[in-house]
């Protein structure tokens, strides 16, 4: 597979991630929809990238709208960004693959939600964090992980710094997962330089993400 949907409620970061990264490298990947829930600007860079976008009203007790936009894209893996837990029925639409990333080493605090579990763990001084990716369930935050990023946690620098090392290790993890899934060949590389932190990846990294630095693709994520 190498259709992609975002759901969505926030900035968008791994959105853009991938939609810079897919362009810079050519990798193949092609984002075929961003749902919302609310007015956000993730949903406005898919409007000004000409990504299909729709914004949904969404209720787990209620989830039509949303079901019916997914059934029109089969074969396709869902990043589960929307700040919503799904409904059941959702998550049991055929032929497509829900994927979450949570800013912890899960099963750690689970059921917190963006930079929350940074937050829980700074307050007790927890001395290696990192984010997980994993297969969505019906059970929050607790389906197979296929894959962990994680550093050692310096919390006399300043938190902005850590949020943005662990939202960088996510935003590669989450690509590198895409590209697990689709069984591409391990380049024996497990860990990157981010913010001045040695991350160690598991499993071993599909493809040496440096080159996206060179080509400053930070600075494209965080200015669009």
């Amino acid at each position: 597979m190498n259709k992609v949907i975002f759901l969505v409620s926030g900035s968008g970061g791994n959105l853009k991630f991938l939609f810079f990264a897919n362009d810079l490298l050519n990798l193949g990947f092609e984002i075929a929809l961003v749902i919302a829930d609310r007015d956000c600007d993730a949903i406005r860079f898919a409007s000004d990238k000409n990504i299909p976008n729709k914004i949904v009203k969404y209720k787990q007790s209620n989830s039509d709208e949303i079901d019916n936009l997914l059934l029109q894209h089969p074969n396709s893996y869902v990043v589960t960004n929307i700040h919503k837990i799904l409904s059941p029925l959702t998550l049991t639409i055929p032929d497509l693959y829900f994927i979450n990333l949570h800013y912890s080493l899960l099963p750690a605090f689970s059921g917190l939600i963006g930079m929350e579990p940074v937050n829980k763990a700074k307050e007790l001084n927890i001395s290696k964090i990192g984010a997980t990716c994993h297969k969505v369930i019906e059970e929050v935050d607790a389906g197979p992980i296929l894959g962990q990023a994680s550093f050692n946690a310096d919390w006399n620098k300043d938190i902005n710094i850590i949020y943005d090392c662990m939202f960088k290790s996510a935003a590669i993890l989450l690509l590198d997962s895409l590209h697990h899934l689709n069984n591409h060949a391990s380049l024996k590389l497990n860990s990157l330089n981010l913010n001045n932190f040695d991350v160690s990846f598991s499993p071993e990294l599909c493809m040496d993400y440096s080159l996206l630095f060179d080509k400053d693709i930070w600075n494209l994520v965080s200015n669009s």
